[in-house]
């Protein structure tokens, strides 16, 4: 059953559409706001595509560390509350999707 989380960020809106359950799917994009929040609040930049790829550097580079800084076959992330864990699988594919994104924005980035 697919799993579907509007998405109003940076001036764009659109709904994203997953496999994945909905609180995994809310938990990955709480996630990428605090980056997103997290890189306006620290840098003075102001364009929104700009912001975007820093975030996901930002994401991509938490995603190497968790699997880096493992030494077991999952991660374990902190929430406020609790915690979960993502296997080792799943994080690489995070990673990868990330990098693939990043490279994607820069080749729009490129063209224009």
């Amino acid at each position: 059953m697919a799993s579907r989380i509007e998405i109003d960020l940076l001036g764009t809106h659109f709904i994203l559409s997953s496999d994945h359950n909905g609180d995994y799917l809310k938990d990955i994009f709480s996630n990428y706001k605090k980056c997103l929040q997290k890189v306006q609040s620290e840098i003075d930049i102001k364009d929104p595509l700009k912001i975007a790829i820093i975030a996901g550097i930002v994401a991509s580079e938490m995603s190497i560390n968790c699997y880096q800084s493992s030494k077991n076959d999952d991660i374990i992330l902190e929430k406020s509350d609790s915690s979960y864990s993502i296997p080792i699988e799943d994080a690489q594919a995070i990673d990868s999707i990330t990098k693939n994104l990043i490279k994607k924005i820069n080749n729009c980035m490129k063209s224009k």
